[in-house]
């Protein structure tokens, strides 16, 4: 097209100028808007035109190449769409460099400093092979997408540069130029990022200054076999630290190593704490650290809980180095609960390792005494290695332990000595524990799951608490309550092999029954002499000879029932000796598995009930042999109230004393009472009824000091004799049959029912030594009819006062005596014949 000039007016050639510098101006911005592309052509500042290519400062949307021997340099806060540096030196200094885009470094080198702005931003950074990024100060890179330093030949020299990651790209560093490249760094995972750390010439040291992940929810994840350090803090926020699979560890060197959000933290990393020579904390977590195992690495170092802390899943807890080569001995490691709660829910506690020989604490000292009370929960195995290679200790101060697996084949290493347990609890259905060695405790309760004792020796300074549940116990061992507390395994499928209790100065109080003894398994009992007490019944099987220990328990002892239970054939059993009033129901022994149980030795059982029970309901042909010992009782009484019939032999050639004899029940027969050789003596009632009574050579002797009553029921004595020297009467409530029957006892009298038969093969002996003294002999009601003296020889008796009587057999002559009336004297022989210094019931004297 042609323009005249000439033919326009002059406003229409003002308004072709006008277009003229538009159009020119608008050519000039589009160039001007188009990408360049810088390349390093000299060494120079990033801001001089002639370091470039492009004969331009680089800006936003320029992408900045630097790959020959140059050197550029920031002197002002940069910009750039791309970096790359392939050779040469980019020296950020302390300005901000902010790459829209990728940034590449390889082969060349990087250099920032600390930087009052966003320091260097990029979407992407990579570290490629030989290439070098130096921090100096605490330098800011913050990247949007993914950080890559995964070559082996590539370096980030970190310094105290903070890392920053805002996508859910990964974090992938190697090790293998500088092992230190990352000690003073801090990274923050703020996405959810995959985190790479390899070819460390030692993990355990190298790593990380600080490390944030699990933000907002994030998961961090760490990729397998991977481990490195954390030389001040790790920081986990509302997300997660997680693992793949395979072997993940942070190496905690900080003094406080942790900080984490602790209602929603999660932890399924392997954590140990490493500082030597150094205090450091572990804080709460309300979900649990889901780490596999979380251990105390360092020298001297303390780690003290500032909350509760549970280990989820089958975590495992170790306290020590680990063991290995070249472990130092001098290593002390201490874990704190301070009182908080500490929990291992399906792994083990370990305190102490194989190869260590320097001193391990668990310590659940409160530091602020009375402000807390921690409960240990372990659901796996408990492990106090002790002395040897590995000492340790476990301060447990008021804390409870409870083991809770609900597995079988779990264990108890107790350690050393100085390292009692205060409360134990064994309580996981399922579960079973087995003891390694011996073990102490405060208090002692099983709930749930079954202890297996293992020989050892359980020592629990206080209350033993075994429930009703079937073989909470398995027991070959020896257990002692060796200070005052409650005591109690109702079932006698919980039975203590061997049970110590009211030792000196020690009350045992029994708050449901105890059982010693199981099968034909032990049932060792050692007794006093203490205080033992409370309303329920302690049952012993014995197993062996002289099973039974009673060392002189202290008066005012007192239990519902002393139950001995034999488990084998013939045994024997040492002397035994009970405080008076010891039972509120009876001694039992129960002889039904075993032939005969014997006393070796004489039973003084005070004056406590006593009952011989076979539980059989026949004549039993099991027995309680008394021997040649003597026997001190209550009330003995034989069979039960079930029915059940009893047999005891009273011995050869030995003094026994009773209160009374009688069945249990009169509604049965088949009791067995072999008196033997023995003299026995009774202060209280016989009731023979139900009783089979074998005389023998035997003497029974009435005693009493008040008023006596014996029903023979039909049984024969050897020698009755009475000795009860008060003036009470000795009633007989039907007639009986002895070889001899005597009283020597002045003013006493005897009380025999209207036309009772007394037969009497060998002498009647009555002589009550004065004309005051007088015995009395008379029907229970005082009237007629007579009762029966049926004597085998004639016989001679002085000093008596007879009424209502009537000799049988042959003559009964009765000197310096009372003829009472309703005597037979007058009828023909054989009859009474009263001789001289006698009278008749009206006061003739012959």
């Amino acid at each position: 097209m042609t323009l005249c000039l000439c033919d326009l007016s002059s406003s229409i050639i003002r308004f072709c100028l006008l277009t003229i510098v538009y159009l020119l101006f608008s050519l000039t911005f589009t160039i001007n808007a188009h990408a360049a592309s810088c390349t390093a052509q000299a060494t120079g500042n990033w801001n001089d035109t002639n370091t470039w290519t492009c004969g331009a400062i680089p800006g936003s949307g320029d992408t900045v190449t630097i790959n020959a021997a140059y050197t550029v340099t920031v002197t002002a806060d940069a910009a750039a769409s791309s970096l790359s540096v392939t050779a040469g030196t980019l020296a950020v200094g302390t300005y901000n460099l902010a790459v829209t885009g990728d940034s590449t470094v390889t082969g060349g080198t990087l250099t920032i400093g600390a930087s009052s702005g966003t320091g260097w931003t990029t979407a992407n950074l990579t570290i490629g092979a030989n290439g070098t990024v130096t921090a100096t100060g605490a330098a800011k890179v913050t990247i949007a997408g993914n950080y890559d330093q995964s070559s082996t030949s590539s370096k980030f020299a970190a310094s105290s540069a903070t890392i920053t990651v805002n996508g859910n790209g990964t974090f992938t560093a190697d090790g293998t130029v500088d092992q230190t490249q990352y000690n003073g760094a801090s990274i923050v995972l703020n996405g959810a990022n995959l985190l790479t750390y390899v070819n460390q010439a030692n993990n355990s040291s190298n790593g990380f200054f600080n490390l944030t992940g699990g933000q907002s929810g994030n998961a961090t994840t760490l990729a397998s076999t991977i481990g490195f350090a954390i030389l001040n803090t790790l920081t986990v926020g509302t997300g997660s630290i997680a693992r793949t699979t395979g072997s993940n560890a942070f190496y905690l060197y900080g003094a406080t190593p942790l900080s984490v959000d602790s209602a929603n933290s999660r932890i399924s990393v392997s954590l140990n704490f490493c500082k030597g020579n150094g205090s450091q904390t572990i804080p709460e977590l309300t979900n649990g650290y889901d780490s596999p195992a979380i251990a105390d690495m360092g020298s001297n170092s303390i780690i003290t809980q500032t909350g509760n802390v549970t280990l989820n899943g089958t975590g495992t807890f170790v306290l020590g180095t680990g063991g290995g080569a070249g472990v130092a001995a001098a290593k002390i490691q201490t874990w704190k609960t301070d009182g908080y709660n500490f929990t291992v829910v399906g792994g083990n506690l370990q305190i102490g390792a194989g190869a260590d020989s320097g001193l391990k604490q668990f310590d659940a000292t409160r530091n602020v005494p009375g402000a807390r009370t921690s409960t240990i929960s372990v659901g796996g195995n408990w492990l106090n290695y002790g002395t040897g290679t590995a000492p340790s200790q476990f301060i447990a101060d008021n804390s409870n332990v409870i083991l809770n697996s609900t597995a079988v084949g779990k264990t108890v290493t107790s350690g050393t000595t100085n390292s009692p347990f205060y409360n134990i609890q064994f309580n996981g259905t399922g579960g079973a524990w087995t003891l390694q060695d011996n073990l102490t405790a405060t208090n002692s309760t099983l709930t749930a799951g079954n202890l297996i004792d293992n020989g050892k020796t359980v020592t629990v300074n206080g209350n033993i608490s075994i429930g009703g549940t079937a073989n909470l116990l398995t027991s070959t061992g020896s257990w002692i309550q060796g200070a005052s507390g409650n005591i109690s395994n109702p079932t006698n499928t919980n039975s203590f092999y061997s049970l110590t209790m009211a030792g000196a100065g020690v009350t045992s109080t029994l708050t449901g029954h105890v059982n010693v003894g199981r099968g034909t398994s032990g049932g060792y009992i050692t007794l006093g002499p203490g205080t033992l007490t409370g309303n329920y019944s302690l049952a012993v099987t014995p197993s062996v000879n002289d099973a039974i220990t009673v060392n002189n328990l202290t008066a005012g002892s007192l239990i519902n029932e002393l139950y001995i239970l034999p488990a084998v054939n013939n045994l024997t059993q040492k002397a035994i000796t009970l405080p008076n009033n010891f039972v509120s129901t009876f001694v039992r022994i129960d002889t039904v598995w075993e032939t005969q149980y014997s006393a070796s030795g004489n039973w003084n059982l005070g004056n406590n009930p006593f009952n011989i029970n076979n539980e059989g309901t026949s004549t039993p042909t099991h027995y309680f042999n008394m021997g040649s010992s003597a026997l001190t009782a209550g009330n003995l009484t034989l069979g039960n109230g079930s029915n059940q019939t009893g047999y005891i032999k009273l011995g050869s050639s030995a003094s026994h004393s009773v209160a009374s004899i009688a069945s249990w029940t009169n509604t049965i027969t088949g009791n067995v009472l072999d008196l033997g050789s023995s003299t026995t003596s009774v202060s209280g009632n016989i009731n023979f009824t139900g009783i089979s009574v074998t005389p023998g050579t035997s003497t029974v002797n009435l005693n009493g000091t008040s008023t006596q009553s014996v029903t023979s029921a039909g049984q024969t004595y050897n020698n009755l004799t009475i000795t009860n020297a008060t003036t009470n009467a000795i009633t007989f409530a039907d007639g009986f049959t002895t070889a001899n029957f005597s009283d020597s006892v002045p003013s006493s009298v005897l009380r025999f029912p209207n036309s009772g038969q007394y037969n009497i093969t060998g002498l009647l002996t009555l002589n009550g030594h004065g004309k005051n003294t007088r015995i009395n002999l008379d029907t229970t009601n005082g009237s007629a009819p007579k009762f029966i003296f049926n004597v085998s020889s004639p016989q001679n008796v002085s000093y008596v006062n007879v009424n209502h009587s009537e000799a049988s057999g042959k003559n009964i002559v009765a000197t310096n005596s009372v003829n009472g009336g309703t005597n037979d004297t007058a009828e023909a022989v054989p009859h009474w014949v009263f001789g001289s210094g006698g009278s008749l019931d009206l006061g003739t004297v012959f």
